[in-house]
């Protein structure tokens, strides 16, 4: 799957999940990418597979709701 395809998903299950605009999404998954060092693609994925962002304070990636 392309990554702006995937980013773009993403972005959508964010803003169904938490009444988010676009810009909102997209700086979510950007600070999720930069908090986990990860790429933001690699967030996005994983957040469309899972239906879960990765889970920061465990260091491992789980079901976290707590988005803002």
């Amino acid at each position: 799957m392309d990554g702006r395809h995937v980013i773009g998903l993403a972005q959508g299950i964010l803003m169904e999940r938490f009444d988010l605009s676009t810009d909102q999404s997209f700086s979510v998954l950007r600070r999720y990418s930069q908090d986990r060092n990860m790429k933001l693609r690699s967030v996005a994925a994983h957040l469309v597979e899972s239906r879960s962002l990765p889970d920061l304070a465990a260091g491992s990636v789980g079901g976290s709701r707590d988005v803002l």
